[in-house]
C-alpha cells in the first residue's frame, strides 16, 4: 500500500456546532508555524449567534496525523529541585488557590499568604494560577481525568491538589514520558478507553477541542463519563479575541491545519448546552495574550520570508507581550469576549 505523503481534504461546507452554512473567512493560509505543505481556508458561520470558524476543504482525519510530525506541545520539562524563590512562589499560588477554591488550608508563612494575595490582585497571575487548578473547587476532588494530557504536567499538578487524576492523549511518545513519571495515562481516542459510565468527578480538555473531529461524540462520552454534578472544564482559542482583530490572518488561534476549528464564546456555549451540560461559566481570558502577540508577530514574519517560525520570538517581543497582556486584561472590564482564550466550566445535571 502507497504511505499517503500529502494531507487529503474534503468539503466541509457545515459549521461544526450550529451545521449553518458559512462563506470563507481566509483563503490559502499556509502552516507558517510548523511547515506542513498545503494552503488551507478558513470558513465562518453566517448565523451571528455563532461566528465559529472551521477549515473547509478539511483534511481527512486519518490524515491529520501528518500534520503533528514536527508538533512540540507535548516535550516533558526537566524539573530539578526548586530554588528558594520558586518554592516561595509555589506555595504563594496554593495560598491563593486555597482560598478562590477552597482547598485545604495549609500552614503558610505571613510572607505566602502576601503573595498569594497579590497574586489575587493581579489579572495576569490570577488567570494563570486558577488554569493551572483548571478552575475546579477543592471541595469535590475526586477522579479526574485530563483528555490530551501529553506528558502528564497537569495531572502532576492536581494530584499534589488531592485529585485522583489520570489521563489519555494520542502522542505515543507523550504517554510514554507521564507513565516514566508514575502516572496512569492510556493511548489513544477518549471514546476508545471505553471509561465506566459516572466513574469520573471531573473531565478537563486543555487546547484540545479545536483539534477534535467528533466534536459532539467527543463532549458526548464526557457527559457519559462523569457522575451527575460532575464538572467539565474547556479552554481553547478565542475567535473574537482582541489580538485576533489585529493579527488577523496571522494570529497564531488560528493554526492551520491542526486547529480544525475555531470557537466563538456563544458557539461553545451551545455545543456544550446540546451535549447536554449545565453551562456555570463561560468567559475568555487573557492569561496567554503575551504569548499569543510574540507568536503572532512570529507567524507574520515567517510568512513574508517563507519559513517556519518554529514560535521563536525574542525578549523585547515578550517584555512587549506582557504589556500587551496587561492591556488585554483591562479590554476585558468594557468587553468579556476579548481574551485569547474561552475558559468553559460546565456540569452534569445531578437528575441526569
Amino acid at each position: 500500500m502507497t504511505a499517503v505523503t500529502v494531507i487529503r481534504i474534503e468539503p466541509r461546507p457545515a459549521c461544526p456546532v450550529c451545521g449553518g452554512p458559512g462563506a470563507t473567512h481566509y483563503r490559502r493560509l499556509n502552516d507558517a508555524v510548523w511547515g506542513v505543505p498545503g494552503t488551507w481556508n478558513l470558513a465562518q458561520c453566517a448565523d451571528r449567534q455563532c461566528r465559529m470558524l472551521w477549515l473547509d476543504p478539511m483534511p481527512l482525519e486519518e490524515d491529520i496525523g501528518l500534520a503533528y510530525q514536527r508538533y512540540q506541545t507535548h516535550t516533558v520539562a526537566s524539573a530539578g529541585p526548586p530554588s528558594g524563590l520558586r518554592q516561595l512562589f509555589r506555595r504563594a499560588k496554593r495560598a491563593y488557590l486555597g482560598k478562590r477554591f477552597r482547598y485545604p488550608a495549609e500552614d503558610f508563612t505571613l510572607a505566602e499568604r502576601v503573595l498569594g494575595v497579590l497574586i489575587g490582585i493581579s489579572p495576569q497571575h490570577r488567570a494563570r494560577v486558577e488554569s493551572s487548578a483548571f478552575h475546579l473547587p477543592g471541595g469535590t476532588r475526586g477522579r479526574l481525568l485530563d483528555v490530551g494530557c501529553g506528558a502528564g504536567d497537569g495531572i502532576v499538578r492536581m494530584r499534589a491538589l488531592g485529585w485522583e487524576a489520570e489521563g489519555v492523549d494520542f502522542d505515543a511518545r507523550a504517554v510514554e514520558a507521564a507513565r516514566g513519571l508514575g502516572l496512569t495515562v492510556a493511548c489513544g481516542s477518549l471514546i476508545a478507553q471505553r471509561y465506566a459510565a459516572g466513574s469520573f468527578s471531573a473531565v478537563v480538555m486543555t487546547h484540545v477541542i479545536e483539534h477534535v473531529y467528533g466534536l459532539k461524540a467527543d463532549l458526548g462520552e464526557c457527559f457519559r463519563v462523569l457522575e451527575p454534578g460532575g464538572r467539565l472544564v474547556i479552554e481553547t482559542p478565542n475567535a473574537s479575541s482582541w489580538l485576533h482583530g489585529r493579527f488577523e490572518a496571522n494570529w497564531r488561534g488560528l493554526e492551520p491545519p491542526r486547529h480544525i476549528q475555531v470557537f466563538t464564546r456563544a458557539a461553545l456555549g451551545r455545543l456544550a448546552r446540546d451535549c447536554g451540560f449545565e453551562v456555570e461559566d463561560l468567559s475568555t481570558t487573557a492569561k496567554a495574550a503575551s504569548f499569543f502577540f510574540g507568536a503572532s508577530n512570529a507567524l507574520a514574519r515567517a510568512r513574508q520570508q517563507g519559513t517556519a517560525s518554529e514560535d521563536r520570538f525574542g525578549l523585547l517581543t515578550q517584555l512587549l507581550g506582557d504589556a500587551i497582556a496587561a492591556c488585554e486584561a483591562g479590554l476585558l472590564m468594557a468587553n468579556a469576549d476579548l481574551g485569547e482564550e474561552l475558559v468553559l466550566v460546565a456540569r452534569k445535571p445531578v437528575t441526569a
